[in-house]
Formats: C-alpha cells, structure tokens, sequence
C-alpha cells in the first residue's frame, strides 16, 4: 500500500505542470482536450510571442496583435469564440460534464512565421469554492485537492486506455 501511495505521489508531483509552450506557425490552428466535471471553472491564461527557430529566441508582439480562442463543449456547440490580445487570461464555468476543447488560432497571415504560445489552463471545481468559502482547515483542503487530482489522473488513464483500445 506505501508502495502504491508513493508512485501516486511521484505521478502526481511529474502531473502537475505550471503551463507548457507550443509552436504555432500562420493560421494555424491547436486545440486541446480536457475532462471536466459539471460546473468546473476553467482559467486559461496564455502568452503568444514571435519565435526565430534559428536563433531559438522569443521577441514580444505588438499590442494589437489578436489570437483567437475558441471553446467547445462534449457535442461540439461553441460556447466561446474571441479575438484576445497576446497575453490574457480567460475565465470561464463549464456547466455540463464531459470533453471541453480550447482552440487557439493564429490570426498571422505569415504563414512562414512562427509563434510560441505559453498556455496553462487550470480547472476550479465548485468543491474547492465552497471549502474555502466555509474557512475549512488547510490540511483538510489540501487532502481534498490531491482527491481530486488523483481522480482526475483516473479519469486520463481510462480515457487513454480506451483510445489505444480502439487504435488496436
């Protein structure tokens, strides 16, 4: 059982990622899946600067620079579609459980030129809201929190071994 525990927490502390950066080069587009329950708050905040791969270095973006984020619930209906400046923070409450897609999108018409985008998207859930709400112990919250992670962990490994179920 300690065993199990530890490997858990070992998984848990490699999980949770402050936020991750991608390339994205002219209209292009990325999306990213994520496993929310009902009545989740999900903040994503983003940082979008122009990359020169050759020199592997980052310059700022003009303050009229737009990206384009778009949200999709389980059956596709979009529920947020946006132009936002290159660095923001997007806060938003899904009120039904399933598969939420964000989409950003470069509004570039270079399409030879490159763009790394910071994103970190982070779920709240209505639990977490009301313990802090009600002042509950520290200790207690903390436990709450690593739950529902490991759910959530639970929840990404049954989704994965579906899909490499119907991929063989």
């Amino acid at each position: 059982m300690h065993q199990i525990l530890s490997k858990l927490a070992l998984l848990m502390s490699i999980l949770h990622v402050e936020g991750l950066f991608f390339h994205i080069r002219g209209m292009e587009r990325k999306c990213f899946k994520t496993e929310t329950p009902e009545d989740t708050n999900l903040i994503v905040n983003y940082k979008v600067e122009e990359y020169d791969p050759p020199s592997n270095n980052c310059t700022r973006l003009p303050k009229n620079y737009e990206l384009h984020i778009e949200v999709t619930d389980n059956d596709d209906k979009i529920f947020l579609s946006r132009d936002y400046p290159a660095e923001s923070r997007i806060t938003f409450t899904v009120f039904r459980e399933g598969d939420t897609s964000i989409c950003l999108s470069s509004k570039n018409p270079n399409k030879f030129k490159w763009l790394r985008v910071h994103l970190d998207i982070q779920a709240k859930t209505s639990n977490e809201n009301t313990l802090k709400e009600r002042k509950m112990d520290t200790m207690l919250l903390r436990v709450r929190q690593l739950l529902d992670q490991a759910e959530q962990i639970k929840k990404e490994q049954n989704y994965l071994r579906y899909r490499e179920f119907n991929f063989q």
